[in-house]
């Protein structure tokens, strides 16, 4: 288990995974820059780092798990997409 929790034994992602990845990183990268229309301060910037942290763990989170059950993938376009 801890080979895992430290990727030594990193797995090849299923296309679901890199979807949701890829969404995810997506709606960061919006947040982040409504983030910079703020006035600088220490609040913004503990944001912008949590908001890091929580695309880290969220990031991870896919990769550990397979994923293995049916979820439903809200896009961009309100296109949703079944996967699983």
């Amino acid at each position: 288990m801890s080979k895992d929790i430290f990727g030594l034994h990193p797995s090849k992602l299923s296309e679901y995974q890199h979807d949701i990845i890829y969404q995810i990183k997506c709606k960061a990268v919006e947040l982040s820059d409504m983030y910079d229309e703020l006035v600088d301060s220490r609040e913004k910037s503990i944001a912008k780092t949590n908001l890091e942290q929580s695309v880290m763990w969220a990031v991870k989170s896919c990769c550990i798990n397979d994923g293995d059950e049916d979820i439903d993938i809200k896009f961009e376009k309100g296109d949703s997409k079944k996967v699983g």
